[in-house]
This record gives C-alpha cells, sequence and structure tokens, in this order.
C-alpha cells in the first residue's frame, strides 16, 4: 500500500490492472443544445466517453487527431490527477508535451491516484468550448469519512431528464469569514474570482515537474495570463529517460508545423521552462532534450 489511514488522496493502493481507452478527437455537426453546430469532439459524441477506474488502476488512453477542415494540433489534459511519477502525461501542449499532430496519435499512461469524480479535456487552445471534454469517475472504498453528500453530478441528472435543481433558490448565503474545517481543505484546482478579488493558492512541493498555472479563459491564456511552476528542478535531472511517445509526438509536430501555419496560442513563457529543463540536462548529464 501507498497510503496511511484516512489519507486517501495522499496515496494510493497498487491494483496491477490497467484501464484502456481509445479515443479519436475529430470535428463533428452535433446540436448539444437543441441547434445544429460545428464541434471538436471525442469519439463522435458530446460530452465525450467516460473514463472510469478503481483507485490504484493504471489508465491508458491513446488519442488520435483526426481534426480535419482545417487541421490543427490537440492534446489532453487529466485534472484533478497528481501525475506522481508521470509528469509528461500531464496532456498540456507545449509544456510536457508537443501537440499531437494531424493523424498522429499520443498514449498517456498515469495512476489513478485520485478518488472522486473529475473530467478530462482538449489543451489545445479553445477545443474545450468547441466540446473536447468528458467525465473521468475513480472509484474508491466507501468507508471513508466525507463532510456533505450532495447526491449524483449534474451532469448525471441532467442525462436522466431531471433538470430541477431547488437548492439553487436558496441564494448565495453569507459567509462569516472564518475557515470552518482547516484541516480538510477545499479539493478542487480551478477557481472563480469575481473583478477585483484574489486568490492565495498554497500546495506541497512533492510532485517534481513543470507545471502551468493560468487562466482557465482560453484567449486570457493566449494573451499571457500564464506562468509555469518548475518544481524542485534538481530532482527532475535524476527521472527517467523522456518516454519515445513525447519524442516521436514533438518529431512529428515539427514536421506538419513546417508546413502548416500554427495559430499563437500561448504566451511565450513556456518555451523559456522547456529552455531551461534543456540547458540544466545538456549541462549537468550531457544528453540532449528534444522537443
Amino acid at each position: 500500500m501507498m497510503y496511511e489511514g484516512d489519507a486517501i488522496n495522499q496515496g494510493y493502493p497498487n491494483s496491477s490492472v490497467t484501464r484502456y481507452y481509445n479515443f479519436d478527437v475529430a470535428r463533428a455537426r452535433l446540436s448539444p443544445d437543441g441547434f445544429e453546430k460545428e464541434m471538436i469532439v471525442i469519439n463522435g459524441q458530446f460530452p465525450g466517453p467516460l473514463i472510469e477506474a478503481n483507485w490504484g488502476d493504471w489508465i491508458s488512453v491513446n488519442v488520435t487527431n483526426s481534426v480535419r477542415d482545417p487541421e490543427e494540433g490537440t492534446a489532453t489534459h487529466w485534472h484533478a490527477f497528481l501525475q506522481q511519477e508521470t509528469p509528461l502525461y500531464d496532456g498540456v501542449q507545449s509544456v510536457q508535451q508537443c501537440p499531437i499532430a494531424p493523424g498522429s496519435s499520443f498514449t498517456y499512461t498515469f495512476r489513478a491516484d485520485h478518488v472522486g469524480t473529475s473530467f478530462y479535456r482538449s489543451h489545445y487552445f479553445a477545443q474545450i468550448a468547441g466540446g473536447a471534454s468528458a467525465p473521468i469517475v475513480i472509484n474508491g472504498p466507501q468507508h471513508q469519512d466525507f463532510d456533505y453528500d450532495i447526491g449524483p453530478p449534474i451532469l448525471g441528472l441532467a442525462s436522466q431528464g431531471n433538470i430541477s435543481y431547488p437548492f439553487l433558490s436558496a441564494g448565495p448565503g453569507e459567509w462569516d469569514g472564518t475557515i470552518v474545517n482547516p484541516e480538510n481543505p477545499l479539493r478542487r484546482d480551478t477557481h472563480i474570482l469575481q473583478p477585483g478579488d484574489h486568490l492565495v493558492t498554497q500546495f506541497q512541493a512533492d510532485n517534481p515537474g513543470i507545471w502551468p498555472y493560468h487562466c482557465h479563459i482560453a484567449w486570457h491564456v493566449s494573451s499571457g495570463f500564464y506562468v509555469n511552476i518548475m518544481e524542485r528542478p534538481d530532482d527532475l535531472l535524476h527521472r527517467p529517460k523522456i518516454p519515445q511517445v513525447v519524442d516521436e509526438a514533438c518529431r512529428d509536430w515539427n514536421e506538419w508545423s513546417r508546413h502548416n501555419i500554427v495559430t499563437q496560442i500561448g504566451s511565450g513563457v513556456k518555451a523559456k521552462a522547456k529552455s531551461r529543463i534543456r540547458m540544466m540536462r545538456q549541462e549537468q548529464v550531457g544528453e540532449q532534450f528534444h522537443w
């Protein structure tokens, strides 16, 4: 076992099980709200296919880029997963990997180290707004303590035809300014900030890698509202060799982008972080670090 006591989201068991999925990302004309529109979806459906696994399983997802007319890259990011020892499979294009070139595939392999419901989505420009997103459910032990049971997810209720949410009529309520339970803080990785508001984020530096910290409005990211956090860079030098699938993805993307105009989709800080890792490896271990 890789966990202690009730620390359900701070470790994981080893189930020795791998869950396999195959995704095809492509354009389609669908009517998610009753009006037909062009979308970018996964396996021809919206939302995309549900990923379901048990706590401690491995998840292997092969993603093929079939986006055409026009062609563009893609990448898949998995929300709420710690990616311990697998930072290069986090799915943020130009940070952990190059975009998946049209006609190419990329296989993500990572541990189900998080219990609960989350989602995955495209991390290439605004493809999430086009429909490339779907839920993930990681089943865990039912004996663990929890604060509140709010019932099934809203997405599940809506798919069953129940679109009445009476708790919304209660209003926003009032906060007295105190933290009710500091030992069990809010578990989420995306927050909504009102104009003039602020957010203080604190996390434990226990996962070496390059991690994006950015606004979740796509055009804000493209305008530069984006930074990279390089966590424990010295430890990155002792990580295993970059997986072949990552090198192949960059080779395919470099070849495709030589002959195609790529829309500007980032602020440039990503390139600086990559250059820093490349330089560290070349100086200390004498290896080429190709992107």
